[in-house]
């Protein structure tokens, strides 16, 4: 950065100017201003050795390769990458002709169960088949003719015994063509047919569990085959999807070993990256110093002038003249004007209730800041007075872009840095740090405005379109 003096600070040329009208100068002023003047002056001889040391610091800054690394990083990858690839596809093979067996097992298993499932249906509808006749028989009262045959029997056995033992007694007692022998042969009558017509029902209920108790049978050697045929199914069918799940999880255990070596390769790579970036860093804080300090040199005269400045120019009218030489003010204010770090007034200031125009905000509104690395809200504690300076057009990889004087400086988190730096990100308001693409010279003359926050010189931060700008005053 080139600092221009104004040489008319002793003296000479024909200027238009704008002024004050102020109170008559006091000799405590006066002194003041000659300090300003003799400080000035150390200050503007000293600044250009600091500044020379900067640039000569420059070609001492760690420039790497970044090419090489990423060449390197590719030829690592492609040197490997058929191994890698060969691994992944025996991998898959074996992890593919696993399934074949699996479902060729288990279309077997599938198979086998249907068979005997199959079987045991069809004897047991044999068997149902065979006693369906019976069942219907049954319901309509129809018993086997062994059955009736029984019955018979049995009631001829009875009614010869009990005929031939009336008949005795009958004969016996000279009655035998009597009535009385009529009401014995019809008592007898109608004892076999009690006999006869109990016997039936009798016959009906045996015939009834028999059956029942048959088709139970058949039934139960339904269920032993049926759940057989499940058993071995589902034996089978844990046996094939153990197996099956041990070779899944080695085919997952392969290809989470080819993808650690893959990333350890990657990982190598981005730590070189990393480390050749540091040692970046670490080479431009030689240079950093020395314009940190060659800015600090013109600091105390920035402060000092501020401060005399808006105490003297603060009240009276302001007119417009034109001079063959321009006072000690006129003098002051151009040494000021090289020190300015301002925005356009449209530049949008983040705040806790969202975004105001930095021409709208006024001494005591919260603005956000940062504090020990953290975004926290702080206090406006001074406004600067709108000037017209000329502005340059900075533009950030993030889409952000800035309308601001050349001094302007940006915060990366924990220093701050003048803006035309493109190694070092800055600081983002909800975002990732972003980078400066490039700055554009402009001599287009607009109004600027700036403010200085409460709390530490060093955190006198605020986010401008959301990216970390330096405050006034520092």
């Amino acid at each position: 950065m080139d600092f221009v003096f104004d040489l008319q600070l002793f003296g000479g040329g024909e200027s238009s100017t704008t002024s004050r009208e102020i109170p008559a100068q006091t000799g405590n002023e006066l002194a003041l201003e000659n300090f300003l003047l003799n400080s000035a002056s150390i200050g503007g001889n000293m600044a250009p050795y600091a500044y020379q040391a900067f640039a000569g610091s420059l070609n001492d800054v760690f420039t790497p390769n970044y090419n090489d690394a990423y060449g390197e990083y590719v030829k690592r990858m492609d040197g490997n990458q058929q191994g890698y690839t060969n691994y992944l596809l025996d991998a898959i093979g074996d992890y593919q002709s696993a399934a074949d067996d699996y479902k060729r097992d288990m279309y077997g298993a599938l198979g086998d169960y249907k068979s005997s499932m199959d079987s045991a249906l069809a004897k047991y509808n044999q068997a149902a088949d065979k006693r369906s006749p019976l069942w219907d028989d049954l319901v309509n009262g129809i018993l086997p003719s062994q059955y009736a045959a029984n019955r018979q029997a049995a009631l001829n056995a009875d009614l010869k015994g009990t005929m031939g033992s009336a008949i005795n007694n009958l004969a016996s007692r000279g009655v035998i063509n009597s009535g009385v022998g009529n009401k014995a042969l019809d008592d007898i009558s109608q004892s076999a047919s009690d006999t006869l017509s109990k016997r039936y029902a009798d016959d009906l209920q045996l015939e009834a569990s028999l059956l029942g108790q048959d088709r139970a049978n058949y039934r139960d050697a339904y269920d032993v085959a049926a759940n057989t045929a499940q058993g071995k199914y589902s034996n089978s069918s844990d046996a094939y999807t153990n197996s099956m799940n041990q070779y899944a999880n080695l085919y997952r255990t392969k290809i989470d070993g080819a993808n650690a070596w893959a990333g350890k390769v990657a990982d190598y790579t981005n730590s070189l990256r990393d480390t050749m970036f540091g040692a970046q860093q670490a080479s431009l804080s030689v240079p950093t110093t020395y314009l940190n300090y060659a800015d600090q040199l013109m600091q105390p005269v920035n402060n000092l002038y501020n401060t005399m400045y808006s105490g003297r120019m603060g009240t009276g009218s302001t007119t417009t003249s034109t001079d063959s030489s321009s006072g000690i003010w006129s003098a002051v204010g151009g040494l000021g004007s090289a020190f300015v770090l301002c925005f356009t007034g449209d530049t949008l200031v983040t705040t806790p209730d969202g975004y105001k125009a930095i021409s709208d905000v006024q001494v005591g509104d919260e603005v956000l800041s940062v504090h020990d690395g953290k975004i926290i809200p702080k206090k406006v504690c001074h406004v600067t007075e709108p000037e017209s300076r000329i502005v340059d057009d900075v533009y950030w990889d993030n889409g952000t872009v800035w309308h601001c004087t050349p001094g302007q400086r940006y915060f990366d988190g924990k220093h701050f840095v003048y803006i035309g730096n493109r190694h070092i990100p800055a600081m983002v308001h909800n975002g990732e740090p972003t980078r400066l693409l490039r700055v554009e010279t402009t001599d287009r003359h607009e109004l600027v405005y700036d403010i200085t926050l409460e709390g530490f010189a060093g955190e006198n931060v605020f986010f401008a379109n959301d990216v970390a700008a330096e405050g006034f005053g520092d």
